[in-house]
């Protein structure tokens, strides 16, 4: 779990389409002393794994990524430039798992875009 120490939710809202999670990265978090030393950076799995938090936290439902069908990273999200982003996504309940569209972004940039299912567990 990324949650709590790698970022933290500072907002939540329930959007028309979905819901739009406000977070805050954790720039002294451990992960970024490897990734990269003098140039942190967030690595692409932490990415997907706040997102899947985010529809957790969202849903009340412990999740797994079951498929990640179109992931396209388009901007490099440094903790220290970009510590605020939003990951806005969307959901179809399909009984055994959820069906989502998300993105993360901070103002007019898009960071990285995901289609995916997330398989509930009991």
């Amino acid at each position: 779990m990324l949650l709590n120490s790698y970022f933290e939710i500072t907002n939540k809202v329930a959007t028309d389409d979905g819901f739009r999670y406000s977070v805050k990265l954790n720039p002294d978090h451990e992960v970024y002393k490897g990734h990269f030393p003098g140039m942190p950076v967030c690595p692409g799995v932490c990415s997907t794994q706040m997102i899947r938090e985010c529809i957790q936290e969202a849903t009340g439902v412990k999740l797994l990524i079951s498929e990640l069908k179109q992931v396209k990273f388009s901007s490099l999200i440094t903790p220290n430039e970009n510590p605020n982003l939003d990951i806005v996504f969307s959901l179809s309940d399909e009984g055994e798992s959820f069906k989502a569209k998300c993105t993360i972004e901070s103002g007019d940039t898009t960071f990285l875009t995901l289609k995916g299912d997330f398989k509930k567990v009991q």
